[in-house]
């Protein structure tokens, strides 16, 4: 991708901010005060049948599109500016305290300039003058306050920016209350919801400029991935869409809303311990005797220590949005348990497993949103992975299943209906035996299944909203559409399968293929569910002096090698932190990247993971067959996700 050398939306952006200011300070400024007294003048004038929420929806997008209006691409970025970025850290260094949050915003960046990389970001005169990332940067602050102005009531995602982790917190005086520390999880209430604006415009761009949005400790990798693709390959476009997310609360205006009380969490008041000790301080005694957990896998949690439990801001919006909206779009109610909740310090253990289970994406919540978020005009996305790999389900099945998507309400009962039936009466329920567990008995075993084989089906749905197993019949009816019989069994069938094979499936294990993996490379976009072990490994073994650079695949170390060399190996990886996997056979995947280049000819493909690049090797990726099962190898990779075009819901707009 062109990095161009931009520079500092200074010039136009800076004498813009001067003016800006809070809503105390309205639409006075210059030439902006007749658009406000028009928006104030159509205030006025609404008719009797006047759907606020939907009426204000469409004058917010409104006068994002118009702050937008010059962004007519992409963008571009400064490559050296890619760095992992601490947000809540840099823009906390500034005292939003005392008003004037925008104009402060603009200082901000003044002041950060040098490690932002903007010195001659869009500097007059300059051919780069008028890319579309600086008129991106204008619109993020002309957004902002006209957004302010018409809107008192502040932003949707407001409390997404409550942060109190920086030297000062992220507010201006009198518009948030005192935080309840003793509140589990901590929180305040918000007075004054624009009180934050200066620091989430601070945030926002800093997220976008820098290329990391982070995971921090929580397993949401699937929903950050996406994020990663349109901050790299459309700059300019991932901060319109972030301004339009935090006033709207939606992603696009065609997906529908997350569930309300996703907007009222405050991750940027969850206390976590940065070198021995608690951040805020003000929450040191309260917490001293509590421990924090982590909801994500070991390598992300490794990754997460001395930071927040999840992201903050604009990573965080995205990803409650996105799992949120998942559910939402996909049949699952609102209503009852409420999916992803903050991980705080002494969540109990249950919790923390709940909030772990919600979290976790797969191959087939990852298609979904490239469909939705990154290729939303044609879908053009689509999987790639081995058929081999299918655990002795029916291929057709087999591709159903993985790409699926089925809300962690319906997974949760899935379970309460298969748990407590015996394996002996699994077999019968399915009209198979041990033995014709795979390929054509099983299938003719799954055509011949009845609505008889399904005793206690209803009951598990008894306590769900009304609607929600029809719903969840229908989905599990389209997985299993390919079988024939009755589909919707066969769908459910899906999920016990491969266990009673005793046989691992490609949703959990490494075994893409060199086709595979050369359909990543030719895509446009493309993501890929992967093992994570290898790319902190691969970091950590010269820390260890251990000499590995990806020249060979990470697991199966020792295979064919002698006893006495195998014992050697053992003593010298057996105690080191994650390379000890190295002895591993293989992995199991459980994370999600963006493959963001490949360099064929020198054997570097580059993945994004935890707001950074890594360089792995194709022999890491695709490893050497390995041993007990067919399709298994030492390698990484599950599947592949691919798009062919990078698009926008609302706009006709196609960057790649």
């Amino acid at each position: 991708m062109f990095c161009s050398r931009m520079s500092a939306w200074l010039v136009g952006v800076s004498l813009l901010l001067r003016g800006v200011l809070t809503m105390q300070d309205g639409c006075a400024q210059g030439e902006l005060s007749s658009q406000c007294e028009d928006a104030e003048s159509v205030l006025l004038q609404r008719p009797r049948n006047y759907d606020v929420a939907q009426d204000e929806e469409r004058e917010m997008l409104d006068i994002i599109r118009s702050s937008f209006a010059g962004v007519d691409g992409g963008g571009s970025y400064l490559e050296e500016n890619r760095h992992v970025d601490e947000s809540w850290r840099k823009c906390g260094m500034v005292d939003w305290s005392v008003g004037r949050e925008l104009a402060k915003a603009s200082a901000a960046a003044m002041k950060n300039r040098k490690d932002l990389g903007l010195d001659d970001f869009c500097t007059e005169g300059t051919e780069n003058e008028w890319d579309d990332t600086c008129h991106a940067l204008r619109g993020v602050v002309l957004a902002m306050k006209r957004l302010a102005h018409r809107f008192p009531q502040g932003p949707k995602f407001h409390n997404a920016f409550v942060v109190d982790y920086g030297k000062y917190n992220s507010w201006r005086d009198g518009s948030v209350g005192e935080v309840n520390w003793t509140a589990r999880p901590p929180a305040a209430a918000v007075l004054d919801a624009s009180g934050i604006l200066g620091y989430a415009t601070c945030s926002i761009i800093r997220t976008v400029m820098t290329q990391s949005p982070r995971q921090y400790g929580a397993g949401v990798c699937s929903y950050m991935a996406p994020l990663a693709v349109i901050m790299e390959k459309a700059p300019a476009k991932a901060l319109e869409m972030a301004v339009r997310l935090l006033w709207t609360g939606k992603l696009t205006p065609q997906l529908p809303a997350p569930c309300d009380y996703v907007y009222d969490r405050q991750p940027g008041l969850v206390p976590f311990k940065d070198n021995g000790s608690w951040t805020p301080v003000a929450a040191a005694d309260v917490y001293s005797n509590e421990t924090l957990g982590c909801t994500g896998n070991a390598v992300d949690c490794s990754k997460a220590g001395g930071a927040p439990p999840q992201p903050v801001g604009l990573a965080y919006m995205w990803e409650a949005a996105s799992i949120s909206i998942a559910e939402v779009a996909h049949g699952a109610s609102c209503q009852g348990r409420r999916i992803n909740a903050l991980t705080y310090p002494g969540l109990s253990s249950d919790q923390l497993e709940r909030n772990t289970k919600d979290q976790t994406g797969t191959a087939g919540s990852m298609l979904y949103f490239c469909n939705e978020l990154i290729d939303p005009r044609g879908k053009s996305c689509r999987i790639h992975f081995n058929f081999q790999a299918c655990g002795g389900m029916p291929i057709p099945l087999c591709q159903e299943f993985i790409g699926a998507f089925v809300p962690v309400q319906y997974m949760d009962k899935f379970t309460e209906f298969w748990n407590p039936i015996s394996e002996e009466d699994v077999y019968k329920m399915l009209n198979v035996t041990p033995g014709h567990m795979s390929g054509d008995d099983l299938e003719k075993a799954l055509q011949s299944l009845e609505p008889g084989h399904l005793a206690g089906w209803e009951e598990v749905w008894k306590d769900m909203p009304s609607g929600s197993r029809q719903t969840a019949e229908r989905i599990l009816a389209s997985m299993g559409r390919s079988v024939g019989g009755w589909p919707m069994l066969a769908g459910l069938a899906s999920f016990v399968i491969p266990p009673l094979s005793n046989v691992d499936s490609a949703a959990t294990m490494p075994s893409a293929t060199p086709e595979n993996l050369q359909a990543a490379c030719r895509a446009r976009v493309a993501l890929l569910y992967i093992d994570s072990t290898p790319l902190l490994g691969l970091t950590m073994a010269p820390k260890f002096g251990i000499p590995y650079a990806g020249e060979k695949p990470f697991y199966g170390l020792t295979r064919g090698l002698d006893a006495e060399t195998k014992e050697q190996f053992k003593d010298l990886l057996g105690g080191l932190p994650f390379l000890s996997h190295m002895l591993n056979p293989r992995g199991t995947c459980n994370h999600a990247v963006y493959l963001s280049r490949c360099d064929e000819a020198n054997d570097q493909y580059y993945m994004w993971s935890w707001g950074s690049l890594y360089n792995v090797t194709k022999a890491m990726l695709l490893g050497t067959p390995a041993e007990g099962h067919a399709a298994a190898n030492t390698g990484m990779i599950c599947a592949a996700i691919t798009a062919d075009r990078l698009t926008w819901a609302d706009s006709d707009l196609e960057v790649l």
